[in-house]
């Protein structure tokens, strides 16, 4: 396996991460619209669930100023309401999102937090999303080289079929 087809391979089952957070949100959306009551919910639940896997924009954007629409118009319980989902949100997103990413790309989750973390503070947005994928693939390259490292074979002396010198 070479390093195109490990970063493709990589590149595939991020993208699988992706909806399975994609439809995480959806859910816990859809979840929270029903109870607060809101319009169109299925709607609004997968426009801000799609706007949560593009880095920085997120569901925040959008949940953050509707709540506060919401407060000045004087709907305290909807706008309590959204800033509670959204935060209920963050939280979950936080702690499965490196779960998921990790096992769909075969790191451990701790890595993946990491590297979404590095690849945000080095290259922005777009660090976010490749931050995990490279993480992956080093990994590889590096288990791809311990695995074909020159390493002395054992040898068992005793054995004839062996190159050894027989005396």
């Amino acid at each position: 396996m070479n390093i195109l087809d490990i970063a493709l391979n990589t590149t595939k089952e991020y993208l699988k991460a992706q909806l399975i957070m994609l439809g995480l949100n959806i859910i816990m959306l859809s979840i929270g619209f029903i109870i607060l009551d809101v319009p169109l919910w299925f709607l609004w639940a997968l426009l801000l669930a799609v706007a949560d896997l593009l880095p920085i924009v997120g569901t925040g954007i959008f949940m953050v100023p509707w709540a506060i629409v919401c407060f000045i118009m004087g709907n305290f319980d909807l706008g309590g309401g959204l800033l509670i989902l959204y935060t209920i949100i963050v939280i979950v997103r936080q702690i499965v999102e490196p779960v998921v990413v990790g096992k769909k790309i075969g790191l451990h989750p701790i890595y993946t937090f990491l590297a979404i973390i590095i690849g945000g503070f080095m290259f922005g947005p777009v660090g976010l999303i490749c931050g995990p994928i490279v993480a992956a693939i080093i990994k590889a390259v590096m288990y791809a080289e311990d695995k074909n490292s020159a390493r002395p074979e054992k040898r068992n002396p005793f054995n004839k079929n062996d190159d050894y010198i027989d005396v």
